[in-house]
């Protein structure tokens, strides 16, 4: 069998550790140059060819979803109680309130949506809207986001809602929210 088809443990090795490297990196704000990387380790082209397709796909996915993170040295730990997805959603910079409001505007009623109790909106964007929320069977602070209605929610931006939400919950990144629930209410 050709080396193609069977790789050996230390050429898989070798990858990930290139992988792992190359991911550190770009975690610290040192993106490396692909071609570099790519002409140092001719016979791994291949396989960084395919991570770097895989990984541009991911990025472009999870881009709508992604948010700004801090330098190492300017990271904190979250408040108690306050979950990660929380902790992302307040740091996301969403465009100016543009669009129509989801049903009446939070007053200082309670307003629930299936298991979650609304407190507090956090932004808007093209396509949704950002909760602050308290889901009350696990008694936890999480971000909703939330697909805008009417001609803005037609079959296809539902799909691409959907999408996105599927792709990113496959995701395993402290730089990426966690989705726990997808559906509608």
């Amino acid at each position: 069998m050709s080396d193609e088809l069977d790789p050996s443990p230390s050429r898989d090795q070798r990858v990930d550790a290139l992988i792992a490297a190359y991911l550190e990196a770009v975690d610290a704000g040192r993106a490396p140059d692909r071609r570099e990387l790519l002409a140092r380790h001719p016979e791994l082209a291949g396989e960084l060819e395919a991570f770097f397709a895989d990984h541009d796909r991911v990025d472009q996915l999870a881009q709508p979803l992604r948010l700004p993170s801090p330098p190492p040295s300017q990271r904190t730990e979250p408040e108690e109680g306050v979950t990660g997805l929380h902790r992302a959603a307040e740091a996301a910079t969403l465009a100016p309130r543009e669009a129509p409001l989801i049903g009446p505007p939070l007053g200082t009623k309670v307003r629930y949506i299936g298991d979650y109790e609304l407190l507090d909106e956090l932004g808007r964007g093209g396509m949704g809207v950002v909760y602050k929320a308290r889901q009350s069977k696990l008694n936890r602070l999480v971000a909703l986001k939330m697909i805008l209605a009417g001609e803005y929610a037609g079959e296809r931006e539902v799909a691409r809602f959907r999408t996105e939400a599927e792709a990113v919950a496959r995701l395993q990144h402290p730089n990426i929210v966690q989705i726990f629930e997808v559906g509608e209410h």
